[in-house]
């Protein structure tokens, strides 16, 4: 999958598409095709500094929406083609990629009558 690395403090400025796995689900998670991510402040702030709980290359993007593309064996309450949002983990890789995991209980449902657009 494609998705924009940032490969050490301070480089969110110069941060670039590459190619990456895509995540694996753990327990309780839920894999999500990104539509959307916002641009939080905490993502370019945290990035200019750094967290001492990430590995890099790290991905950023806290504020997601997009459709569920596969549930963990013990997820019962959300399926596959759920459109969802989410805030991530920041200790995570975030939702600046073509795909992201999230804890199945940090989702919630789009209503079908709300617009993505």
């Amino acid at each position: 999958m494609k998705a924009l690395l940032l490969h050490e403090p301070n480089t969110w400025q110069s941060m670039r598409l590459e190619d990456v796995k895509i995540p694996t689900l753990r327990a309780g998670e839920v894999l999500i095709e990104g539509e959307y991510a916002g641009l939080n402040p905490v993502d370019y702030k945290t990035a200019t500094n750094g967290n001492p709980n990430w590995s890099y290359p790290h991905i950023l993007g806290l504020d997601v929406a997009g459709t569920i593309k596969a549930v963990a064996d013990d997820v019962t309450d959300l399926r596959i083609g759920d459109r969802v949002l989410y805030h991530g983990n920041w200790n995570e890789w975030g939702g600046y990629a073509e795909y992201t995991r999230a804890k199945a209980h940090m989702v919630v449902p789009i209503p079908d009558g709300v617009s993505t657009k």
